[in-house]
């Protein structure tokens, strides 16, 4: 489901209705309601300026990346917290099942649907798990 757009009460400005469309069937209808609630994630500005295009953009978006170890490169179950890496992130290492959970890169990225992690990032969490690992 996507909101194509936003329908406004003439007297008052607020929101009365949204134009919906069915991405699976391409359907298009309205949903009228008192109250919208944005819960968008990292999309919530493209949906505030849908309903208001006069707002100020608030998100910074940022993506932060991981990646899974085999379990036999970490003694213990006790997780492992790096408060200050060389540039000033925080990285984690966290015994998950019969893996190592490594993280995060956190970088200001572009909005994506998919987003990827790349070699610099891998090589990143990779380095850091080899220090202190």
């Amino acid at each position: 489901m996507q909101i194509n757009r936003f329908h406004k009460r003439e007297n008052s400005g607020r929101l009365k209705a949204a134009e919906v469309q069915d991405t699976l069937t391409g359907d298009v209808f309205e949903i009228n309601a008192k109250v919208f609630i944005n819960a968008t994630g990292p999309f919530s500005d493209h949906v505030r300026l849908m309903a208001n295009a006069k707002l100020n953009e608030r998100m910074r978006v940022s993506k932060g990346s991981h990646i899974v170890i085999d379990r036999k490169f970490m003694q213990g179950d006790t997780a492992i917290l790096v408060p200050k890496t060389d540039d000033g992130r925080v990285v984690f290492m966290i015994p998950w099942q019969n893996e190592i959970l490594i993280g995060t890169t956190d970088l200001e990225d572009t909005l994506s649907e998919k987003p990827e992690i790349d070699a610099n990032e891998i090589d990143y969490l990779v380095d850091y798990a080899n220090r202190y690992l």
